[in-house]
């Protein structure tokens, strides 16, 4: 691919350009060989990552950042580097820019991310942020300035993953030398039991009893019993889906672009059968009034749902409905049914969506018709004590654990 001469010049690089045309690379006279020998390493592997159409590696991307312009102007007539003036002249508007025009075929819901990164970095680093002025430590920062906002830590990985994708599109168009977002961590850790909540049976019955007509009972029994995401899935459902003759009804997912099925279960059937009975002739979505509305306006009329049934507002408002569903189906059914049914993995519901609930403990819990004298007598003797169930469930929680 490239060989080293030495010529009264200096050295030389006899080089193969990606279009095929054989080109020198004077080094000049003041290099030494093992200088020279060093550029060599640097082209080579420059023009590898040129021609398979990759990112070039790390420590290749800051020497061509650094090198003198005498330089890096031959690499450009080569076709191994573009031309520092254009680099100068993109921002991080022009970046985002470019990158969505570039993808075809993207999904409403994955637009709707970017644009909710796009804002984030716009607020910070401003519109006319020149790319080359974005480093490492920028990064760092906005990563912080998204702690700062109250992003969760997982959404926050999420947006810096998206910032990275945005970056890593820019390094390979060669319009900077590295992706100043290439450090951060990006990978989604497990769920936070802090932010899981279970909605049982009787606090569903409070919703459902509150919701303000049969269509908005119809999208919490959707996501409650169905175990629907929200908006996509139940905003897009049609009647055509419904397959009453075969109990079940077809769910198309944007985020997986896949078709799965569903069963009509017990608990969904009296909402569905009802909305269906309510349908003009015609009628195509099974939500029509506010099959057009927006995540945010969903989440604002079910927060004003959840005030009038005196529900305090939990975490993750929608997840944890269709959470709740996946739990409750997986004490009843095989893991896999269930993640057929619901369109995730084992893997994604041990991570995300499968739950521990106080049902799980007592069902496991000892029966006992009366606890130990010494227990007896520290709940006697300490009146803020746990009661004598409480401390069952602890004790048998510890001898579960170590059976285990």
């Amino acid at each position: 691919m490239a060989s080293l001469t030495q010529t009264p010049k200096g050295p030389k690089i006899q080089l193969i350009c990606p279009d095929g045309k054989r080109r020198p690379i004077y080094l000049g006279a003041k290099l030494t060989k093992r200088q020279a020998e060093s550029v060599l390493s640097y082209v080579e592997r420059l023009a590898h990552s040129v021609e398979s159409n990759t990112v070039p590696e790390r420590e290749v991307s800051k020497w061509l950042g650094e090198v003198p312009e005498k330089l890096y102007k031959k690499l450009v007539t080569c076709g191994l580097a573009t031309a520092r003036e254009k680099i100068v002249s993109q921002t991080i508007e022009r970046l985002i820019s470019d990158y969505v025009a570039s993808r075809n075929g993207v999904a409403e819901s994955t637009i709707a991310r970017w644009t909710t990164v796009t804002n984030h970095l716009f607020a910070y680093f401003g519109k006319e942020k020149p790319l080359t002025e974005v480093t490492a430590g920028d990064a760092d920062d906005f990563s912080e300035y998204l702690k700062s906002k109250g992003t969760a830590d997982n959404s926050r990985r999420r947006y810096l993953g998206i910032a990275k994708q945005f970056f890593t599109w820019a390094v390979r168009h060669k319009l900077i030398a590295e992706n100043p977002f290439a450090d951060q961590k990006t990978s989604v850790g497990d769920s936070d039991p802090k932010r899981q909540f279970f909605v049982d049976r009787e606090l569903s019955e409070r919703i459902l009893e509150t919701c303000p007509d049969s269509e908005w009972k119809l999208i919490f029994a959707l996501m409650r019993f169905g175990g629907l995401r929200c908006p996509t899935e139940v905003l897009n459902l049609r009647w055509e889906d419904i397959l009453w003759g075969k109990s079940r009804f077809r769910i198309y997912s944007q985020k997986t672009d896949q078709t799965r099925y569903c069963p009509i279960f017990p608990e969904l059937l009296p909402y569905l059968s009802s909305s269906f009975e309510l349908a003009d002739d015609g009628e195509e979505f099974v939500i029509s009034k506010r099959h057009g509305m927006t995540h945010r306006g969903l989440i604002a009329q079910y927060k004003r749902i959840l005030h009038f049934a005196a529900v305090d507002q939990y975490p993750k408002l929608f997840q944890n409905l269709r959470s709740t569903r996946q739990t409750e189906l997986t004490r009843k059914y095989p893991a896999h049914v269930v993640c057929e049914w619901l369109g995730n993995s084992h893997k994604v519901a041990l991570k995300h969506y499968l739950q521990v609930t106080d049902e799980d403990f007592e069902a496991a819990a000892a029966k006992v018709d009366h606890l130990p004298e010494k227990v007896d007598h520290i709940v006697d003797q300490h009146p803020h004590a746990p009661t004598r169930t409480e401390l069952l469930r602890t004790c048998d929680f510890h001898r579960v654990k170590m059976a285990l």
